[in-house]
Order: C-alpha cells, then structure tokens, then sequence
C-alpha cells in the first residue's frame, strides 16, 4: 500500500495479524467477536461486509480506560462506546478527553472521525446539540493545552473572506444517527496533521449562526492528508447545505444533486493547494458511504445517483438519520492521488 493505512472489504473478520488496525462492522459483529467495532448501520444494499483496517507496519494494541487504540509510529485507529440512554454531552466530553490523552501520549494528530449516535436527530436537534456541545468543550480544552485538534488561527483553504483565513485545526468528521442501543466514535489519526479544506459555496460549520445550536459544531469539510507518496482528500460527511441553509426540502433527488455540486466545489478547492487532486471530482469518490433518511424513497435516491455519477459508481448504502430533520441523505467518500 502506498499510504500507512488502507482498507479492505471482507467477509468477516480480518486476517492481518499484527498489521490489523480495526475491524469495522456493519451493523455490528457477533457475540463472539468482541473485537469488532459495531456502528449499528442498516445496510439498505445487502451489504455486509467489514471495512478492516490495515496498516503497513506491525501495530501494538493499547487501552486508555474505555478507548481502545492500536498504533504504530505512522498511524494510530481508536474507538470508544457512546451509552445510548446516557448524557450525550458529558459522555462525549469524557471521549474526547480520553482521545486528547492518547493523542498526547503517541504524539499524533487527529485526521478523520465518525460517530454513529442512537436516536440523533428523532424530529428535534436536541441530542445532536449535546454531542456538539460535549465535542466543543473537548476540543477547547486541547486548544488551551496546546494540543492539535482544536481551534487554532491556522492556514487553510476555502474560508469565507479568502484563503489563509481559516479559524480551525478541525478535523473531517461525519456525525449519523442510528437505531442501535448503544453509539460509537472511531477515528484515524497521524504522527503529522493533514490540512483542513473548507468549502466556498457554504459557511465552515464552526460558524453557523446561534440558530444552529451554540456552540456550532467542530470540524471542516475535507482533511488533506499528505503521505510520503500518495494525498488523501478524507471528506466529511457531506448533505445538501448551501451557505448555512438546508436546500430542497423533502426532494431526495435534488438534494443529492446539490450534494454532487458541494462535493465538486470542495475538491476543486483542495486542488488549489494539491496539484495531483486536479481534475478530479466527486465521482471519483473511493470508500464512499451514502446515508439515507428511513423517510426518504431509496428508489429516487438511485436513480438520482446513476444520473450524476453513472452506473459504475461504487458506493455503499445505509440507513441513517442527518442533523437537520428535514435532510434526507448524506455523502462521505475519499479522494486518493499518487504524489
């Protein structure tokens, strides 16, 4: 592999050995599989099979109380359970100070995260403000101890008001709620920190206005992540956002056009910074996961997809829900060029 990490799709659980990062589970793996990192996500498309994840160097597994890690001195993967029924601002709080102490420790910095979340959304956004507001106090802590991660006065691309204007060291993210039990938090980090990417035709998320919730949520829209060899454009979970208003209400189809087109607008801009990204564009999306409302039709959903991106795009499906009731589907994906 040409980058520290990759990914495979298998059947069940991974046969890599000291070289085995996570085994990711959709929804979730048996009794008997305590390794696995369940996420609690209905696949819509029969899919079942595991995101294991390997690294090209040996690993060595560690704890920090209810996080679990492996790493090695490139990469380190960590996960953590989320209680359904508890607290979701303290809950989270605790995570990310535990995640801010192994980062510390192995002196890694976080590049991508996902969180799968019990019930987020359920008409109102109240549980997604709590996970927000757990997150941002996370992350203010890291910032006032010095720690990668959180907000900052760095360079980036993208910002409203010009380049270079960027007020974060966020990192992408993807935030889906799920009908599990229980929730869970996952994330990559690296011994180098990528570069967060915002996108021109919407507001950077950390600045949505107070009707959003306060405090906003806390990560960027892509991370660029440059590998000795290879660049990786590590892109958000991504819905039909323009500015900071929800656009096309209730239509599946016209909101997965309006995804294409942030999709495309955020590649662009990672492009004027990376030379091997131009050209590309958001069917070029590897790993690329789709989240769709139960409310919504998943057959408009495909066909809308075969239209903008063709017959041969590969993508998985899963039932989830977004953080704005009336967003019906969200799109996440990797955008992988050698150097």
């Amino acid at each position: 592999m040409s980058a520290p990490c990759g990914i495979q799709l298998e059947d069940g659980a991974p046969g890599g050995g000291e070289h085995c990062l996570a085994s990711i589970a959709f929804p979730g793996g048996g009794a008997d599989d305590k390794d696995a990192v369940a996420t609690g996500l209905k696949p819509l498309d029969g899919d079942r099979r595991r995101e294991n994840w390997y690294a090209r160097k040996p690993v060595r597994r560690g704890r920090n109380q209810t996080l679990h890690y492996a790493c090695n001195d490139e990469v380190l993967f960590g996960h953590a359970r989320l209680a359904g029924g508890g607290e979701l601002a303290a809950e989270t709080l605790a995570v990310y100070r535990l995640l801010g102490d192994t980062l510390t420790e192995h002196r890694m910095s976080p590049v991508r995260s996902w969180h799968y979340l019990p019930h987020l959304c359920g008409g109102a956004p109240a549980r997604y403000r709590e996970f927000c507001d757990g997150r941002a106090r996370a992350l203010a802590e890291w910032s006032s101890q010095g720690l990668p991660g959180g907000p900052s006065q760095g360079p980036s691309r993208g910002q409203a008001g010009g380049p270079s204007q960027r007020q974060s060291n966020y990192c992408a993210a993807t935030v889906i709620g799920t009908g599990a039990g229980d929730g869970v938090f996952y994330f990559l980090a690296a011994r180098e920190s990528g570069v967060g990417v915002e996108n021109p035709r919407q507001v950077s998320a950390y600045r949505y206005p107070p009707r959003y919730g306060d405090p906003p949520p806390a990560f960027v829209r892509a991370t660029l992540k440059r590998w000795p060899q290879t660049c990786q454009l590590h892109i958000s979970g991504t819905a039909a956002i323009v500015g900071h208003e929800s656009a096309h209400p209730g239509d599946v189809a016209a909101q997965f056009g309006e995804i294409v087109r942030n999709l495309d607008a955020l590649i662009v801009e990672a492009a004027r910074d990376e030379a091997a990204l131009r050209g590309a564009g958001a069917g070029d999306l590897a790993r690329c996961k789709v989240y769709l409302n139960p409310r919504a039709d998943e057959g408009k959903l495909l066909d809308a997809v075969r239209a903008r991106l063709g017959e041969g795009f590969a993508f998985r499906l899963f039932q989830g829900e977004m953080c704005r009731p009336e967003l019906l589907v969200e799109v996440e994906g990797l955008v992988e060029r050698a150097r």
